[in-house]
């Protein structure tokens, strides 16, 4: 059961009432786990704490977590603090708490934020040494910040030797894969995925993206497509096929798609610029440099993907440095990401993957 019937039965409204209502829901959803619990169902999460208003707080949390933008992190963030506070040794509150920390300092630029995130993964793991999420979270954060990919590789090992079918580890594992070149590889774990779980926005995202740099485009339109029906809105799912339709040479249907992005504006002013530097639109430079002006402490990457699709690798690898000491999580794909590829004959490609400590 994917839990997709277990939280709808109320909630199947307009759009204009989604927002008043995530309150209700996040109680619902605390609600209905209870009553699973009381049947006696395992839930993530639920062992490592007797406290059930800890319990409670970390239910919420990882609704919010799942909105999947800014405003769910922040409310997330505040829930996994709620349960730190009842329940000071519940690992999986606090490895809750670090990747959302983790999120929100990279959609920031915060690096103080960054370093709380990664104590916060250690105390999980130290306080959850059998924990999923404590492994998964800092194998995340090991991935995506600290360039410690065999660390990474090592927490998610152990996270499916502990649970071989949770989506969250299988799609963070696929990722890694992904991003040391091992694209076939991690197409295989994010199928497996979306098997296990049909219903997820992100699983299908996931391998939409995928597919997208295995240069499978039919394939990689189905998932996306599917990733939509589930998720119309999700801000990654639009901007990746807006990157499909681009890389088809649709260029004016890829400014159409990356125009319906509201929840994360660094990825909108990106896919616009990109496309009308390919339509030749007179305003072409005005969404890259609304891009730099707004966002050059938070999105140091997405201004170096620009300038690489455009050309300009100067000013590609001045933004890639910036991305370097910002820890921009963004670098993480350096390797594999079809929109630097034109970089990849230059000296300077070359050395940046070493001081990422990726495979040449």
């Amino acid at each position: 059961m994917t839990g997709y019937h277990l939280w709808s039965q109320a909630y199947d409204r307009d759009d204009a009432e989604i927002f008043a209502l995530q309150d209700d829901i996040a109680n619902a959803v605390v609600s209905a786990l209870r009553v699973k619990l009381a049947a006696g169902a395992q839930v993530t999460g639920s062992r490592g704490t007797s406290n059930i208003d800890a319990y409670d707080q970390f239910l919420i949390g990882r609704w919010f977590y799942g909105r999947g933008n800014q405003d769910g992190n922040s409310r997330a963030l505040d829930a996994y603090r709620k349960a730190i506070a009842l329940d000071p040794n519940y690992a999986a509150a606090y490895a809750g708490l670090a990747i959302s920390e983790a999120f929100l300092a990279d959609w920031r630029g915060d690096a103080a934020g960054l370093k709380r995130a990664e104590a916060d993964a250690e105390t999980a793991v130290r306080l959850g040494p059998q924990e999923t999420d404590s492994y998964a979270a800092r194998g995340y954060l090991r991935c995506t910040f600290s360039r410690n990919w065999s660390g990474a590789q090592a927490d998610y090992a152990k996270a499916l030797s502990l649970d071989p079918a949770n989506i969250v580890v299988l799609r963070r594992y696929g990722q890694l894969l992904g991003r040391l070149g091992r694209v076939r590889e991690a197409l295989v774990v994010h199928e497996k995925a979306t098997e296990l779980d049909p219903l997820s926005n992100v699983t299908w995202d996931n391998r939409g993206l995928y597919l997208i740099w295995n240069q499978d485009f039919a394939a990689a339109h189905m998932a996306l497509e599917r990733a939509l029906e589930i998720k119309p809105k999700s801000a990654f799912a639009l901007y990746h096929l807006g990157l499909l339709q681009l890389f088809e040479g649709k260029a004016a249907e890829a400014l159409a798609t990356f125009g319906k992005i509201t929840d994360f504006e660094p990825l909108r002013l990106l896919g616009i610029s990109m496309a009308q530097h390919i339509t030749k639109d007179a305003k072409q430079l005005q969404p890259l440099e609304e891009l730099i002006a707004r966002h050059a402490q938070d999105s140091a990457y997405q201004i170096a993907a620009a300038y690489a699709w455009r050309g300009e690798k100067d000013r590609a690898f001045e933004w890639l440095e910036r991305a370097y000491s910002q820890r921009d999580g963004g670098l993480a794909d350096i390797k594999i990401d079809p929109l630097v590829a034109n970089l990849r004959d230059d000296p300077r490609y070359q050395s940046m993957l070493r001081k990422m400590n990726l495979p040449e």
